[in-house]
């Protein structure tokens, strides 16, 4: 890939860093949709890596940490299809824990709260299956919650 070779030539550069992210995100999920999973995997585990050296390196820039959050979103993904549902709660609840503080950060970014919603929903799925439907609930009241500012600040409410 040109932005591997990119981000090689030129180390110092974030942008370049950041666009080997999208490029290796943009083949891992060709590879899973080939149901490649292991070749998705590695290409997921090396997006995270540079996008937590980003997010690390310049915790300032709110995008390296949303990129942060989209890594750890699609490692779930990609453990769920495997039926690792192990690691793919720690993928969740890492997400969770990254959205929550960019919603802080923004609450009136409807991205971020966006992304939020559709993190609350995956994490009410492994509540469902490992700490009963109460917590489940929870999750799916706060999802709504979320839904209910997305739409006020779509002007949809």
């Amino acid at each position: 890939m040109i932005t591997t070779k990119l981000a090689a030539a030129y180390p110092e550069d974030p942008g370049y860093k950041r666009a080997l992210t999208i490029s290796l995100t943009d083949v891992a999920d060709i590879k899973k949709a080939k149901n490649d999973l292991s070749g998705a995997l590695l290409l997921y585990e090396e997006d995270l890596q540079i996008s937590r050296e980003l997010a690390d390196a310049f915790p300032e820039n709110h995008d390296y940490k949303r990129d942060l959050f989209v890594s750890w979103f699609n490692l779930s993904g990609v453990y769920a299809t495997r039926e690792d549902y192990k690691n793919s709660l720690k993928c969740v609840e890492t997400a969770l824990l990254i959205s929550e503080d960019l919603c802080a950060q923004f609450p009136q970014s409807i991205q971020y709260l966006s992304d939020l919603s559709a993190i609350l929903k995956l994490r009410s799925l492994f509540a469902s299956l490992y700490d009963g439907e109460e917590a489940a609930q929870s999750y799916l009241a706060r999802k709504e919650e979320i839904d209910r500012r997305i739409a006020g600040l779509s002007g949809k409410l």
